[in-house]
């Protein structure tokens, strides 16, 4: 639901603080060009932010901002979060109270380091598939 609320106050604020930003900090054909690339890597700018500690209260107000579609938005968070929550859980549950100081110590590096994989990996497949 805190995801949904960053969503809409990105796209439901936008308009109003346009103003702000646009011509002051860039130009409205730099701001297109970024929101069709959100558009198009948002789903899973969103994920990543969701399950790792990158801040995804930045990413829901950019993914209501850039009009990225709502259903993909909330499947992205459902899946980034609960991936992230159910691991936290599951090494809990198997390893008990003391996988929570690992947890503490090593959890936002780990996640980072799986992001970076994952980005890694996208990027791999894309250019053997566009060879």
């Amino acid at each position: 639901m805190g995801g949904v609320i960053g969503y809409v106050i990105g796209w439901g604020l936008w308009a109003s603080a346009q103003p702000l930003f646009i011509p002051h900090l860039f130009s409205i054909e730099q701001f297109e060009h970024v929101a069709a690339l959100y558009r198009e890597y948002g789903v899973a700018c969103v994920f990543i932010a969701a399950f790792t500690v990158i801040p995804y209260k930045i990413f829901t107000i950019s993914a209501g901002v850039a009009d990225l579609n709502l259903l993909a938005f909330v499947g992205a968070s459902i899946v980034g979060r609960g991936a992230r929550f159910f691991l936290v859980a599951l090494m809990i549950f198997r390893y008990g109270y003391r996988a929570r100081d690992l947890i503490d110590k090593y959890f936002n590096i780990l996640t980072i380091f799986a992001a970076v994989l994952l980005v890694g990996g996208f990027l791999i497949l894309k250019v053997l598939l566009h060879q």
